[in-house]
């Protein structure tokens, strides 16, 4: 029941702020519908920073009163200063309207299953270090009250996009579940809702109101398994997907405005139509910054192309140009290290690994990726013959990107690919935007020679992609469960039964306490119970950059023998360790990084046991001098 209510709280933030402002713009139908969600997380983000700004709670009560008075100050804003818009475009079978709905619809409700079972609760967790940031920077902003996206950096002690954590925030407090509960219930409005509707949304745009076309673009948007399936088991990368998400509609508001830019529709049109690109790529950039280089791959092109068809050769030049300068300086940005490498497969792969690649995008199974490579490959040559070549190129793209992180060493090819941390599932992620165009161009040309008017034709493809979907599930569910219960023990980072152990010591620490836990036998799970700083947050080598964070993890048994470790300990301002808890296959690559911490007992000196539960060990560290 708590996620049901969850699931209602993420669906009405996400929608209805949005809605209420397109609504009161003139927009209807599709249009409102897939636009909303990149407005709705802009006020959301604003209600943060409102929050953030009067220092007041905004997670509970009185974030939905804010969110309310901004959403009608903007709506009406908007109804006084907005001309309506009107699409005079109705599809061509009266009806026909209903098809796509009801395939987003009941196709979300089989993925939102079919996930739901795979992961087994809404309390689960998945068994990879970035959980423990991700809902813990979510965890904090809720036990401070604040939806600002700002203060996650604050947890995180590195700069981090917060949108995604906010967002979690409101629909904790809104619907009063558990961070996790709420983190999920996001997750699965976004995976069956957002991004079926943004696509649909941007397949309208491109190549119009067709029943077929955006039944089979609805559908298609359950299908590839680059996105969103891939993701889903990648690993926790909940705001990329976010992001990602989000593009549709942003890129469709994008072109709406270049249609409009093209045909010199009027200074205060063309200015009314940028605001909501704008906007939504902001919102979208401050959930993950990838979504606007998403932007720049797959919309530059589009921009280009449908100015210079208009004849607006110059203006293209100029668009060119300008957009040639944002993207070096965007691309020059120098990232944290970590980025560069981070996902990189550092070269030495061949041509039949880049085959499999481009393949499993589409699917894991055989043969659904094979039809569906052909499918998307035959829309990609009709986007090009119907004047829509940038949906060609925003195929090829992220996906020689992709193919290049496998050929090519990381020091190469990490200049251009940092902004997705140089990691082949999320550029391949980003092509299956315009390769669901691509099937959706398909389905068009089939409808346009067989005729609307056959009830065999609107049906048939999508029945036909609804099949390939079908099996793309059947091979994502599996991984997904995997993912939050690894079938081997070396593979969990905290289970059920050390989680609890977990909870019960963190009653023993004061808040504010500094604690030293190996964090790939679970440790910094202490972070979701207790405000307490964690000395080794993430399941990485220790941070150099942490004071102290390197003697202590490799010697602080040496506590009172070493004044070097007594110094490091002093300088990080550490006050407990926490031993014990099954190692992660993971650390095996780290050596003795964190055999300081192993080797605390009840005979090394310098600490007082405090209390025991399961595995687990819960120390003072004693004061010393060096």
């Amino acid at each position: 029941m708590s996620f049901t209510i969850a699931l209602l709280a993420a669906t009405l933030l996400l929608f209805l702020p949005g809605l209420a402002v397109l609504w009161s713009a003139g927009r209807r139908g599709w249009t409102a519908w897939g636009a909303a969600p990149p407005v709705s997380i802009a006020l959301l983000l604003l209600t943060g920073a409102v929050g953030h700004v009067a220092a007041s709670d905004t997670v509970h009560g009185a974030g939905a009163v804010v969110l309310a008075v901004l959403t009608a100050a903007v709506a009406g804003a908007t109804r006084l200063l907005a001309r309506p818009v009107e699409d005079p475009r109705e599809p061509s079978r009266p009806g026909g309207r209903w098809w796509p709905a009801a395939a987003v619809v009941s196709g979300g409700a089989v993925v939102a299953t079919v996930l739901g079972r795979a992961v087994g609760s809404a309390t689960a967790w998945p068994q990879i270090h970035d959980s423990i940031f991700h809902v813990g920077a979510t965890t904090m902003l809720v036990r401070d009250g604040s939806a600002w996206a700002g203060d996650v950096t604050a947890y995180a002690r590195v700069p981090y996009p917060g949108g995604w954590h906010a967002v979690a925030a409101l629909v904790t407090g809104l619907s009063g579940v558990d961070p996790l509960t709420a983190s999920h219930a996001l997750l699965t409005v976004v995976v069956s809702l957002v991004w079926p509707v943004g696509v649909v949304l941007l397949a309208r745009t491109v190549w119009g109101p067709s029943p077929a076309v955006l039944t089979t673009a609805a559908v298609s948007a359950f299908l590839c398994y680059g996105l969103p399936y891939q993701l889903l088991t990648w690993g926790v990368v909940w705001p990329f997907l976010l992001a990602t998400a989000l593009l549709p509609p942003v890129l469709s508001q994008v072109l709406e405005l270049t249609g409009l830019v093209a045909v010199a529709g009027g200074r205060r049109r063309i200015a009314a139509a940028a605001v909501l690109p704008v906007v939504g790529a902001a919102a979208a950039t401050v959930v993950h910054p990838a979504a606007l280089y998403g932007v720049a791959v797959i919309g530059l092109p589009a921009v280009l192309e449908r100015l210079a068809r208009a004849g607006r050769h110059r203006l293209a030049v100029v668009v060119a140009a300008g957009g040639a300068l944002a993207v070096a300086a965007a691309w020059s940005v120098r990232p944290p290290e970590r980025l560069l490498v981070a996902g990189a497969a550092g070269g030495g792969y061949g041509a039949l690994d880049v085959v499999a690649l481009v393949l499993s995008t589409v699917s894991q199974h055989p043969l659904s990726a094979a039809v569906g490579a052909l499918a998307v490959t035959a829309g990609a040559v009709l986007s090009v013959r119907a004047g829509r070549a940038w949906v060609a190129v925003g195929l090829v793209v992220p996906l020689a990107l992709a193919a290049s992180v496998l050929v090519l060493p990381h020091g190469v090819v990490s200049v251009l690919t940092w902004p997705w941390y140089s990691d082949v599932n999320r550029l391949r992620a980003l092509a299956v935007v315009p390769a669901v165009l691509a099937v959706a161009a398909l389905a068009r040309n089939v409808a346009g020679r067989a005729g609307e008017a056959r009830a065999l034709v609107p049906w048939g493809v999508p029945l036909v992609v609804a099949g390939l979907a079908a099996l793309t599930l059947v091979t994502a569910a599996p991984v997904v469960r995997a993912l939050y219960h690894p079938e081997t023990a070396d593979r969990w980072w905290a289970t059920p039964a050390e989680q609890d152990a977990l909870a019960s010591l963190a009653d023993r620490l004061p808040r504010g306490a500094t604690v030293a836990a190996d964090p790939f036998r679970g440790g910094t799970f202490l972070f979701l119970h207790r405000d307490v700083t964690l000395l080794f947050p993430v399941g990485d080598p220790p941070l150099p950059s942490r004071p102290g964070a390197v003697e202590v993890a490799a010697r602080l048994d040496r506590v009172r023998s070493d004044p070097g470790v007594c110094r490091a300990v002093v300088a990080s301002g550490l006050t407990h360790v926490l031993t014990g808890g099954d190692a992660n296959a993971d650390e095996t690559a780290l050596g003795d990084a964190y055999a300081g911490l192993a080797r605390v007992g009840s005979d090394t000196p310098g600490f007082t046991e405090l209390a025991s539960s399961g595995p687990y060990t819960l120390w003072r560290v004693d004061r010393c001098t060096s």
